[in-house]
């Protein structure tokens, strides 16, 4: 996949997850919930850092406790700092 497509759609999937950990957090989250977000976080976290090793330096992956607003506000971080180069899709 090219390069530039891949990183828009990691991004798109950054965007999305912090939205629904935030809905989800007001809903009072399982323990199960909250995993799953920080492992995906992870995830593209370490995908992000393979495209682009710039980012290594910039975040760091969440801890395994983390908490579901912790996920939105690092998704939204990374979102952020690709915000000139990727459009994301509302």
């Amino acid at each position: 996949m090219e390069r530039e497509q891949e990183l828009k759609k990691l991004i798109n999937v950054l965007h999305r997850t912090a939205r629904s950990a935030t809905r989800v957090q007001w809903m009072n989250a399982g323990e199960g919930e909250t995993r799953f977000a920080v492992s995906q976080f992870n995830k593209i976290l370490a995908r992000l850092g393979e495209l682009d090793p710039n980012v290594k330096s910039v975040f760091e992956p969440l801890a395994e406790d983390s908490s579901l607003i912790t996920v939105a506000m690092a998704c939204r971080q990374v979102v952020s700092y690709y915000e000139d180069e990727v459009k994301v899709e509302e």
